[in-house]
């Protein structure tokens, strides 16, 4: 290798050691955590928060978190959650709320609590070592159709029809009927409008044998 090659190689060495030292130290270590609640699960939520340091003494935390509950008229919980910078004169605090239903379980409320700490938590972590190893999940709420994608396409328009046709034939050796009946219908209903309107049609067919000939009695009749 050339002086001048060895040169360049021991710049961009330092160059990007430089900047890999810069990139460490602009984030902060992981922030220390003072929790505060009687009622909460604290072993469930240190092992499933596990981006930030638990302390036990108050003036050892960065972040102060206290958790209140109380009953709800309906059965369920509502926990206030706030949050608050120690040790900055301008610190950043935060307050969430948590609500369960009076169907959650126990184990649905614990769960329903941890993602609303870790949501509280993330403003205070953005700037921390923490972020490398974090991601954000969205998982969508199933939701309900429209009324309008929900509605049944109807390419009738709400019209109703019904169609009908029958007939008979009888007869004896001097006589012989036959009939043919026909009925239409239509009909549509809404919520502003009722309407139906029927048409009805018969035509009988009477031959008699007489002793002068043939005797044919018919008759048409229609209706609206």
């Amino acid at each position: 290798m050339s002086r001048y090659a060895f040169v360049v190689a021991s710049l961009l060495l330092l160059i990007t050691s430089s900047l890999s030292a810069q990139s460490s130290d602009s984030l902060d270590p992981i922030p220390n955590v003072y929790l505060d609640c009687g009622s909460c699960d604290i072993s469930y939520i240190r092992s499933n928060i596990t981006f930030v340091n638990y302390v036990r003494d108050q003036e050892d935390a960065s972040v102060y978190l206290q958790i209140n509950d109380l009953a709800t008229g309906g059965g369920g919980r509502e926990y206030t959650l706030i949050f608050s910078e120690i040790g900055l004169q301008n610190g950043r605090s935060d307050t969430l709320r948590y609500v369960s239903s009076s169907t959650d379980s126990n184990d649905e409320r614990r769960i329903g609590l941890n993602r609303y700490i870790k949501i509280g938590l993330m403003p205070y972590i953005s700037g921390t070592v923490a972020i490398r190893s974090l991601d954000i999940f969205y998982e969508a709420p199933e939701t309900d159709l429209t009324d309008e994608e929900d509605e049944i396409v109807d390419p009738w328009n709400s019209w109703v029809f019904d169609v009908n046709v029958r007939s008979n034939i009888s007869g004896q050796s001097s006589e012989t009927n036959f009939g043919l009946y026909s009925g239409f219908e239509a009909d549509r209903t809404t919520h502003i409008w009722k309407i139906r309107t029927n048409l009805r049609g018969e035509i009988r067919r009477r031959t008699l044998e007489v002793s002068s000939g043939t005797l044919n009695i018919n008759r048409d009749w229609g209706n609206f």
